[in-house]
């Protein structure tokens, strides 16, 4: 994520639901992706085209105020959080991405 306050709302909520975060800018976090430096349960994005090399293997969380589904196309598993959402919508889109109950 880009923004500050948001990369710090997803943190705080996530963390105090038990939830281990990683945080960079899409570069470096593409970057750590492909060293092997981290193994993420799921990557959460409001660029998910940066991406799209590991869209067969990595379920996406889209977050965005207006959703473009031509940048998740190769995402096999995703769903989109439209902005602004409420903590309790972030967590239930984690749990239904790890629970493989996302769709399309």
């Amino acid at each position: 994520m880009e923004d500050p306050f948001v990369t710090g709302l997803l943190r705080s909520v996530l963390e105090r639901k038990g939830f281990s975060v990683v945080s960079a800018r899409a570069p470096h976090a593409l970057e750590m992706l492909r060293a092997g430096e981290v193994h993420p349960d799921l990557l959460i994005t409001n660029s998910p085209s940066a991406f799209a090399e590991i869209g067969d293997w990595m379920p996406l969380l889209y977050l965005s105020a207006c959703p473009d589904p031509e940048q998740v196309s190769s995402f096999r598993t995703w769903l989109s959080l439209n902005k602004p959402f409420q903590p309790r919508d972030l967590v239930d889109a984690v749990g239904d991405l790890l629970s493989c109950g996302a769709v399309k």
